[in-house]
C-alpha cells in the first residue's frame, strides 16, 4: 500500500467538527470494508454470503473504490472522498 499524507485541516473546514469527521470517516470506511468483505466472499465462499445477514443488503464496490481499496486502507479512501465531495451526510430527522 501506498503511504498518503491527508490535510485534515481541509476536511474539518468542510464538516465544520473534528467530531463530526470522525464519525463521517469511521462509518464510510466501516462500509468500504464490509464491501470488500462481500466481495471477497463472494469470490471465495458464496455459499458462507448466507450466514452474514449485514452483507446480505448492501451493494457491491463500484470500479473506482475497488481500485482506491487496492492502494490505500479504507478510512484513507474515505477520507479522499470526503476531500472531494464524493460522499454526502445528514442526521436523522434532517431535511
Amino acid at each position: 500500500m501506498i503511504d498518503k499524507q491527508i490535510n485534515i485541516s481541509r476536511i474539518v473546514k468542510k464538516v465544520n467538527s473534528k467530531y463530526l469527521l470522525v464519525m463521517i470517516a469511521a462509518k464510510r470506511s466501516r462500509q468500504l470494508s464490509l464491501l470488500e468483505q462481500k466481495e471477497k466472499m463472494l469470490k471465495e465462499e458464496p455459499d458462507k454470503l448466507k450466514s452474514r445477514p449485514e452483507l446480505e443488503n448492501i451493494g457491491l464496490l463500484t470500479e473506482e473504490e475497488r481500485i482506491a481499496l487496492q492502494n490505500h486502507k479504507p478510512i484513507i479512501v474515505a477520507l479522499d472522498e470526503l476531500i472531494a465531495d464524493k460522499i454526502t451526510y445528514s442526521f436523522n430527522g434532517e431535511e
